[in-house]
């Protein structure tokens, strides 16, 4: 077989390709999940034609459907991409400029060699006319870090900056985890280093009973393993200035002291006691603290202010949960420590968190902006999503603390069939149930409704059952759950959210050079036809310089930093073209303006935004079809899904 060059957008396209063998896969889709126009989709696609015809495959294009896998021998198929997916990092991906910069970030920070121009050019296969042009991206990595690339004559390129934010960097960056090997030798030493640091580490956080989350505990190994490879290189830490608080720590330096000892004698390396600060300083800022510690009045304060701004903003008073105000300050203790010493970590989860705990990620939003006020200090994106977590349980207990409902249910059935119906309403919901009658329609007369919060129906066709009940089967399946736990829980329907995206202000093919173009051309939309402040898009742009409000799969939500219009109501706007949002492509983009003094808004907007965030396949149709009608439907069942 011949050798096969794929670029690695075009690998992840035939992958999922060859993953959904006979299955239509639209354009919409892999330019959303790659995050690029549909032109280049096509484009690529148009080049992967050419060279999987050694794989006796062929990719079909249905018109007004998407793109079709077709192999002759799917066994042989299969083996043959099994040969590629293993060939892949060694030298395939270097066709991908984002493969290549952290090439050469891994080969500049994980090895002792010089690395001159041409020969960083010849290992990858370019022109060094094209390789000028990777290491600019590679200095705009770096400058986030606070480290330079540098050219030192007759030695080559190199890295210039402190050991802690060269670390930082393989950390943030993933370089630590990307293979690009040739012979496998340095796969398999990596992965037995990264086993006996599992072993040891975990063996002594039992013995000293450090205690952490799963998650953390990988990133604690992965900061060990880093470090490890550093020292060996005979790469040190020597900052001393950054440990003078530690002299209390004595667990966390006796276990940083231990494990590392246990490598050194297995590895035969020596190390400077700053690396065992060093580490005892990433235990202090990543162990979980219970309510046992002590909470000092500094962090109590500036709990209270946190839930007082997010009350300020939103309209959400979280001040009465004592649980949150508790594991907040909990969590802010390391923070402030990760905070003071510049090492923020990273949450594999944050994404996920976006897009599923959308409003309580922006809640999370303004906890960080008073943080960052207190400690002057921005707070990363994957920091804000551990705090989004805290937020999003207090959250769902708010939704489910109003007082217990006294409920009627109609029906024509039989005493132990209604009894039956009872029986299942109060195992869904006896926490907001106080009290619930089923009564047969005949009865309808001889007590009084108003007495009851919420009725329900299992029919209209007695006149006498009052408009506002809400009708469900007498066989409850799950979209009656839905139904009857909006009604109890105030979780709005879909007639209540549509009525907050009117048709005029629907934006079918915005065309927008940039996130403040888009921002400005969606406002004077709005002003067109609803009554703003005068301050109405400052305070959008202010609310997008806390933090991105895209929240991936093509959607940004942007808003102001408060409520502060007279009514609710959203300006959905459909981009012509992908832009950058922060750092995400974003082509559908939906200004959300809260009533003032409307917390409920807030929650029901935003939790029926995070359900569209997840609909894929519905969000590929409103861009396809660009209607409003297709926008209400993806509305429609993302409702229905609350």
């Amino acid at each position: 077989m011949e050798t096969i060059l794929l670029t690695k957008r075009q690998f992840q396209i035939l992958n999922t390709l060859s993953d959904h063998l006979g299955e239509t896969i639209t354009g919409e889709h892999f330019s959303r999940e790659l995050g690029v126009s549909t032109r280049t989709i096509q484009n690529d696609i148009k080049d992967l034609r050419e060279q999987i015809l050694d794989l006796d495959a062929e990719i079909e294009s249905k018109v007004g459907s998407g793109y079709i896998l077709i192999v002759e021998n799917e066994a042989s198929f299969k083996k043959k991409i099994s040969s590629l997916l293993k060939a892949r990092m060694s030298y395939l991906n270097f066709e991908d400029q984002d493969t290549r910069t952290l090439y050469i970030l891994k080969c500049l920070l994980l090895n002792n060699r010089e690395y001159k121009a041409d020969r960083l050019a010849y290992e990858v296969s370019i022109s060094k006319s094209r390789l000028t042009n990777d290491l600019n991206k590679v200095r705009v990595i770096l400058e986030k870090y606070k480290l330079d690339l540098v050219n030192r004559p007759s030695h080559g390129l190199a890295i210039e900056g402190s050991e802690i934010n060269k670390r930082r960097c393989i950390a943030f960056e993933n370089i630590q985890a990307v293979n690009f090997v040739f012979d496998g030798t340095n796969t398999n030493n990596d992965r037995q280093l990264l086993s006996d640091i599992s072993e040891i580490t975990i063996e002594e956080m039992i013995k000293a009973k450090y205690k952490t989350s799963d998650v953390i505990l990988q990133n604690i190994i992965m900061h060990i393993m880093i470090s490890v490879n550093r020292i060996m290189m005979k790469k040190n830490i020597q900052d001393n200035i950054l440990f003078d608080d530690l002299s209390t720590k004595k667990v966390e330096l006796e276990l940083a002291d231990v494990i590392l000892s246990q490598l050194a004698a297995k590895y035969h390396f020596t190390y400077p006691r700053q690396e065992v600060y060093f580490l005892a300083l990433n235990l202090i800022g990543k162990k979980n603290y219970d309510s046992d510690d002590v909470i000092s009045s500094e962090i109590d304060t500036l709990v209270i202010e946190i839930l007082e701004e997010i009350k300020s903003k939103t309209g959400f008073d979280l001040s009465f949960d004592v649980e949150l105000r508790i594991s907040l300050a909990l969590h802010l203790v390391p923070l402030q420590l990760r905070i003071r010493h510049n090492m923020q970590i990273e949450n594999v989860l944050k994404d996920d968190i976006k897009k599923h705990f959308t409003l309580a990620y922006d809640l999370a939003v303004i906890a960080a902006k008073v943080l960052q006020k207190e400690k002057n200090t921005r707070l990363s994106e994957d920091e804000i999503g551990y705090i989004a977590i805290h937020i999003n349980l207090s959250l769902q207990k708010l939704l489910f603390s109003q007082k217990p409902k006294h409920i009627l249910v109609l029906c024509s059935s039989r005493r132990s069939d209604s009894l039956l119906l009872k029986y299942k309403l109060l195992r869904w919901f006896k926490e907001v149930i106080s009290e619930i009658d089923v009564r047969n329609f005949v009865e309808i007369g001889q007590f009084d409704l108003s007495q009851y919060d919420v009725i329900f129906t299992t029919s209209f066709s007695d006149p006498r059952v009052p408009e506002s009940a809400i009708k469900i089967n007498y066989f409850l399946d799950e979209y009656d759950q839905k139904r009857i736990e909006r009604s109890l829980t105030g979780v709005s329907n879909f007639a209540d959210i549509i009525q907050y995206f009117p048709e005029e202000l629907f934006l079918p093919n915005l065309i927008c050079s940039d996130q403040d173009d888009a921002i400005h051309k969606m406002v004077q939309t709005v002003k067109a036809n609803m009554e703003v402040p005068e301050e109405y898009e400052d305070a959008i742009i202010r609310r997008e310089r806390l933090g991105s409000t895209a929240f991936g799969n093509s959607i940004a939500i942007p808003h102001p930093d408060g409520l502060i219009t007279k009514q609710t109501f959203v300006c959905a706007a459909l981009l012509n073209q992908p832009i950058l949002w922060g750092e995400i492509e974003v082509q559908m983009v939906f200004l959300v303006s809260i009533k003032k003094g409307n917390d409920r808004d807030f929650r029901d907007l935003f939790e029926t935004l995070s359900k569209v965030l997840t609909n894929t396949d519905g969000i590929s149709k409103v861009l396809r079809y660009r209607e409003y009608g297709t926008l209400v439907d993806l509305l429609r069942t993302a409702s229905e899904g609350m």
